[in-house]
């Protein structure tokens, strides 16, 4: 996923004006990123206050960890990391106070994709929901402004993709793995429920040239604690009888991720493979997955 642009020290004004123009807000974001606030400000005293504000010791991601909404004069809708997971939540603007948490729980929001204040309810992509996949597949939920009703619209291990139909009733759901061809389903945009399944990818031809599946791995990092994920790639003749040696390919970015998630033939793998070598790609340890190289040629 590629990450927003930053927000710039002054969000438009105009866009942020309350209802009755008795005041306007902005975001500021403090040089050095550790702190990032709203501020509002009364059009008539010119008097500040802050309706929410995020600070930390180390940094605050302003680019791909930043979201905020205006709902209203009352409420709006902030992203933050506080808990030490990446979740949303319902901020009280008149008091500078949390209402409550939209999401929580040991797994991030990736994004918000869209919001609509009539029906109080959000739609994000989030990882991590599901104990059993790959933490960083992106799956698709809804859940309700007060945090109630959390609607799973996505299902299947594999990286989701997803698009809406004209009227937001429907979404087609493509999900694959680098070890799965992609799947794609017609799904119920507001329950989730599966409708039908369209298509499902034919790999034989690809394997009938002798190309074979990444090998999918995790394994515990140099701390003993965390969980680190990433692939293996063989060359086509291997014999498990012979030695082979290994490349590690490998950016670690602090913030970046490069491991595929996705189905694709990994051609810059497998060319290095058929060389004669094991390749073996794994992203650093911490990686927030801010900016994220998915691979698939």
């Amino acid at each position: 996923m590629i990450a927003r642009p930053p927000p710039s020290l002054c969000e438009d004004a105009a866009t942020l004006r309350d209802d009755s123009s008795k005041a306007f807000s902005f975001v500021y974001n403090q040089r050095g990123h550790q702190v990032l606030r709203v501020v509002s400000v009364d059009s008539k005293t010119a008097s500040a206050r802050t309706i929410v504000e995020e600070t930390t010791q180390t940094f605050v991601c302003y680019s791909s960890k930043y979201f905020v909404h205006h709902i209203s004069d009352d409420e709006l809708i902030w992203m933050s990391e506080r808990s030490g997971w990446n979740h949303i939540y319902l901020v009280d603007k008149k008091r500078g106070t949390i209402k409550n948490s939209i999401t929580q729980g040991e797994w991030v929001v990736r994004e918000v994709v869209k919001v609509d204040d009539a029906q109080r309810s959000v739609w994000l992509a989030v990882s991590g929901i599901d104990a059993d996949q790959d933490p960083y597949y992106q799956h698709l939920i809804r859940v309700g402004y007060d945090g109630e009703s959390l609607v799973r619209l996505t299902e299947g291990d594999g990286d989701h993709q997803w698009s809406f139909s004209p009227q937001g009733d429907y979404l087609i759901d493509i999900y694959s793995r680098v070890d799965m061809a992609p799947r794609t389903e017609l799904r119920d945009a507001v329950s989730g429920s599966l409708i039908c399944e369209l298509e499902r990818g034919d790999d034989s031809r690809l394997l009938e040239t002798g190309w074979q599946y990444p090998e999918r791995f995790s394994c515990k990092g140099r701390d003993g604690t965390t969980d680190i994920f990433g692939i293996i790639v063989r060359p086509t003749n291997f014999d498990a009888s012979k030695q082979y040696p290994i490349l590690e390919a490998i950016y670690a970015g602090p913030h970046a991720a490069f491991v595929p998630k996705r189905f694709g033939r990994q051609s810059e793998l497998f060319e290095m493979a058929e060389l004669g070598f094991i390749v073996v790609k794994i992203d650093g340890m911490g990686t927030s997955h801010e900016w994220h190289l998915d691979s698939r040629k």
